[in-house]
């Protein structure tokens, strides 16, 4: 015998066949409805298995504030990045480990410029492989450290006026209208 469950649209939800396959459910059972919640066991006897669906309760929706503190805290990403690559692109003309040696070339140098009899061991074998004075190579470390911090203080005077802007924004268009 077969039942044929229908639920409240009059939709088939399940079609149980009682004797020639006891305890069989169909393909059509919905597990989200009662009347197909059911399994049929020996020759016609249906349990209700009593399965609910699944409940889902969607997070609320982020505030306005919230909304905001996101896209500043992306925008700052973004200029940071940018910053980043400005810094980068200082040096991109030197070897890295000849960017690690100018603290000590400044360092030489200056104390060069302050007293000729100074020792100065690394500009003194720059001096020897170069063919350069270690008085020559003093200014000219000297002038370009200049140039160089005035460079990177340009660059890094922009991110953090560009991030106080961002800071200050009040909508989300107006943040994002802030770019490097």
């Amino acid at each position: 015998m077969k039942r044929v469950h229908y639920n409240t649209s009059n939709i088939v939800t399940a079609i149980t066949n009682n004797i020639q396959n006891p305890g069989m459910v169909s393909p059509f059972t919905d597990p989200y409805t009662d009347v197909a919640d059911s399994v049929t066991v020996g020759l016609g006897d249906t349990i209700n298995l009593g399965i609910t669906p699944p409940t889902f309760t969607a997070p609320p929706a982020p505030t306005a504030a919230q909304v905001l503190a996101t896209a500043q805290a992306n925008q700052i990403l973004l200029i940071n990045k940018a910053c980043q690559e400005a810094l980068a692109a200082v040096i991109t003309s030197y070897p890295e480990l000849e960017v690690l040696s100018w603290d000590q070339q400044l360092s030489e140098a200056e104390a060069y410029t302050a007293n000729s009899s100074a020792s100065t061991p690394l500009l003194s074998a720059i001096s020897t492989a170069s063919g350069k004075t270690v008085a020559a190579l003093s200014a000219s470390i000297i002038t370009e450290n200049t140039t160089y911090k005035a460079s990177v203080g340009a660059i890094i005077g922009k991110r953090q006026n560009l991030t106080a802007q961002i800071n200050a924004a009040t909508s989300v268009p107006a943040v994002q209208a802030i770019v490097w």
